[in-house]
């Protein structure tokens, strides 16, 4: 770019298996209710090259990262990742 703005571009990091799954009802409605913005959760085998600064593009959604929840048990397991669209 001839202006020297920063060019931000996203780039494709890895293509994992995951599980997607949409709050039921009655989740959904308490997440409204505490003015959260998570709709689905997605969970994947644990990486630690994973943050919420990015995003995760599945079946031509994209979904924002709003955090990551380490397995209960060793924490190295798998992540879960509360997402919302857009």
């Amino acid at each position: 770019d001839s202006t020297g703005a920063p060019v931000v571009d996203w780039q494709e990091l890895v293509e994992v298996w995951a599980a997607i799954e949409p709050l039921s009802a009655k989740e959904l409605i308490a997440a409204q209710g505490a003015q959260s913005r998570v709709m689905a959760r997605i969970t994947i085998r644990y990486r630690d090259d994973v943050t919420d600064t990015m995003r995760i593009l599945h079946g031509g959604k994209i979904y924002m990262i709003e955090g990551l929840l380490p397995d209960k048990q060793s924490g190295l397991e798998y992540i879960t990742i509360p997402v919302s669209e857009g």
